[in-house]
């Protein structure tokens, strides 16, 4: 019998239970799947539970403490994780997972489960040009932005004012990392995680959200707190 002990050691239940229901229709493919199991479920839990900054959260984590919710935030989190497209969306899933965790979000939001589905496709190539990206777009806007838009140009991007707001006067940037980010943008609109319209060629002429799901999608990718500017 394949017990949680001999797949994850010394994780809570909720990991181990996962684990062990996924060795029992697995596990005869031997210790290598078994290894790459450890490997992305440790790393994915070290980004959910080592930055904890409180003992509350902590408590949190303990299974007995966790709501329905916040369990299935856990299962959806670890799945993703298992199924991650490549390794350098273990630490932003494990982000992911760890802020809807401290928010108390249901798992079911369209902003949840379209971050998991973008994290979990990408490659970290594209994950790479979307976080240099998103940093860019934030440190280029207006302080006093709540929306603002990215637009594709000849050898980046540019800024690009809202259409639904009233228009501004949008200072000069400098151009953006280069077009590699546009998969990462066909990608966020696939995943109704921000606003705009497809043009010829699966491009897109611009796209525009809110500054939080700018900010959001940094701390997923970068680390930086949601709470910075």
């Amino acid at each position: 019998a394949c017990r949680h002990g001999d797949i994850a050691p010394g994780f809570d239940p909720v990991v181990g239970a996962a684990l062990v229901t996924l060795a029992g229709h697995v596990g005869g493919l031997g210790a290598k799947l078994a290894a790459v199991i450890n490997f992305r479920t440790e790393t994915w839990w070290k980004h959910v539970r080592d930055e904890a900054s409180d003992e509350a959260f902590e408590r949190t984590l303990e299974y007995e403490q966790l709501n329905s919710e916040q369990a299935r935030v856990m299962l959806e989190g670890l799945r993703a994780a298992l199924d991650a497209a490549d390794d350098a969306a273990l630490a932003p899933i494990g982000r992911l997972s760890r802020y809807f965790l401290r928010d108390g979000a249901e798992p079911k939001s369209r902003v949840f489960r379209g971050c998991a589905h973008l994290l979990r496709d990408l490659p970290a190539e594209d994950l790479d040009a979307l976080r240099r990206l998103v940093v860019w777009a934030l440190n280029a806007a207006p302080v006093d932005a709540e929306r603002f838009g990215v637009r594709r140009h000849s050898d980046g991007y540019i800024l690009d004012e809202d259409p639904m707001l009233p228009k501004r006067a949008v200072e000069e940037c400098p151009k953006s990392p280069p077009l590699e980010a546009q998969f990462a943008i066909r990608a966020l609109l696939q995943n109704g995680l921000v606003d705009g319209m497809p043009v010829v060629g699966d491009a897109t002429n611009a796209i525009h959200a809110p500054r939080e799901r700018y900010k959001l999608l940094r701390y997923l990718l970068a680390g930086t707190p949601a709470t910075e500017p």
